[in-house]
Parts: C-alpha cells; sequence; structure tokens
C-alpha cells in the first residue's frame, strides 16, 4: 500500500484563534485511522493515509475557548480527491413488458458505478426483492409478473463503502401477458390435457425431451396470475381447477430450459 499525504484548507473566519481537525477513517476501511490536531491556519497536512482508501474529513473554530459546531464530514479517497456522491437524478422506466423494464437515470461521473432495486408496488400480491450493481446509467430487468406493481430506486457507489442516498421510489406496472404464436413448437415439448378441462389439468413432458416442470402459474385474459404451484423437476403434474371459474386462461410453464405459455379452457 502507498502511503499518502492529504492537504486541506476552508475558508478562513474572522474572530477565530484556532481551528480543531479530525480526520478518520470511513466506512469499511479495513485500517483504523483517527487523526486531531490544532492549527491557527485554515489549512491542515495528514500524513499516513493509505492510497485508494476512503476517509472523512470535518473541522470547527476555537474563539477565545468557545468551539464552533462541527462542519460536516468531507468524504474523500486517499490519493483520489473528493467524493462526488449526491443523489441521482433522472431515474425513469421504459420499455415495460409484461415480465420486464428498462430502468435509466442521469449519469454521475466518478464512483464504483450504481445499485438498482426493485420491490413489489402497492396491491402486489408477490413479494418481490430485487438489488443488482451495474456501472452503467441504466439496467434491465426480466422475469417480473405480468400486470402487477413495481417500484424501483436507485444510488450511487461512490467508493469502497461510501454510497449516495437513494432517489425516490419510482412506481411502474408490467404489462398484462399477451398471447402470441402457435402452440405446436410447445405441444412438442410439453402436453397439457385435457382441454377444455373441469377437474384439473395434466402436463406431461415429451419423452424425446430433457425438460423438467420447475414452476406452473395458472393466468386469466387480464394477465391477473389467479394461482401457482412450485414444481420439483418433474415429468408429469396434475394441477386442480375445480375452483375456478368457466373461460379462457393462460398456463405458463416454467422448466430447466424454458418458459412456455398454453392456452386452456376451464369449463366446471
Amino acid at each position: 500500500m502507498v502511503s499518502l499525504a492529504q492537504i486541506f484548507s476552508w475558508q478562513p473566519l474572522s474572530g477565530v484563534t484556532s481551528y480543531l481537525v479530525n480526520v478518520e477513517d470511513g466506512r469499511n476501511n479495513p485500517t483504523p485511522f483517527l487523526v486531531t490536531g490544532t492549527t491557527v491556519n485554515p489549512m491542515f497536512v495528514v500524513n499516513g493515509l493509505t492510497g485508494g482508501f476512503v476517509y472523512k474529513f470535518k473541522v470547527r473554530s476555537n474563539c477565545g475557548g468557545n468551539h464552533s459546531s462541527w462542519s460536516p464530514w468531507f468524504t474523500f479517497v486517499a490519493g483520489g480527491g473528493a467524493i462526488n456522491c449526491n443523489l441521482l437524478t433522472g431515474l425513469s422506466v421504459s420499455n415495460i413488458t409484461s415480465t420486464g423494464s428498462t430502468f435509466s437515470w442521469n449519469p454521475s461521473p466518478g464512483g464504483l458505478g450504481y445499485r438498482i432495486k426493485v420491490e413489489d408496488g402497492s396491491g402486489n400480491p408477490i413479494n418481490y426483492s430485487f438489488v443488482a450493481n451495474t456501472l452503467l446509467n441504466s439496467y434491465t430487468i426480466s422475469g417480473l409478473t405480468p400486470s402487477s406493481n413495481y417500484k424501483v430506486k436507485v444510488r450511487k457507489l461512490c467508493a469502497v463503502g461510501v454510497t449516495g442516498p437513494w432517489s425516490a421510489w419510482m412506481p411502474f406496472t408490467t404489462a398484462a401477458l399477451r398471447l402470441t404464436g402457435s402452440d405446436d413448437v410447445e405441444e412438442a415439448l410439453i402436453s397439457v390435457h385435457p382441454n377444455p378441462a373441469s377437474q384439473y389439468f395434466q402436463l406431461d413432458v415429451n419423452s424425446d425431451s430433457d425438460e423438467k416442470i420447475r414452476k406452473v402459474e395458472l393466468y386469466d385474459l387480464t394477465g391477473k396470475m389467479v394461482a401457482s404451484e412450485l414444481v420439483s423437476d418433474e415429468t408429469t403434474f396434475k394441477f386442480p381447477i375445480q375452483d375456478f371459474n368457466n373461460g379462457v386462461y393462460v398456463v405458463k410453464i416454467q422448466t430447466n430450459n424454458n418458459y412456455i405459455s398454453r392456452r386452456l379452457i376451464v369449463l366446471n
């Protein structure tokens, strides 16, 4: 590690006889550090800092025995100057689909990147929490539930152990599940029968396929999920529907390799 010196300076104040200075290690700094000192000039030199580590500095004045309040902490990286660790602005949500969206915000130079957090929003029946770091001022998420409410916020990663404040939550709602294309390819992987169904429907993996059923979800045509079951890598599975209203539904099947959507008619 490189040992560095840092010079601090501030605007002089009239009537001040001296200044008291405090320099400490910042958050997650693996090396404890504390230097205090007094100077009659509005400048102070600290030695023994480790290059690349985070520190913080504050100062207060002495006016003939009466001390002022401490200044706010000034956070810096030894050898790297001050950290721009302000609140990020311009957060927006775009390209919203039934299962994902793209988040973007105004760039903030310097630092180690950004952290985003996504949670379930108002009225969302599914508990959801997702956190990710990114070097870019945008991020695309997938794996969300159709017709569901979510919220996103972002903060800056300023240095090791130093983060900026979170932005305000930005709410968004995923689109309804769309039915597109043909079932022919999906039928070759997994069959859904009987269809129409009354008491239950059954999923069967084609004997020539290596698919394993892991999760089954049932949606109505508004995109609202009405039922969900976790499955432990099965090749056949029965899903009870005796309590469901008559109508057209979408069966969404998650396997070890694919996400498969099939139409189902319920006639109870």
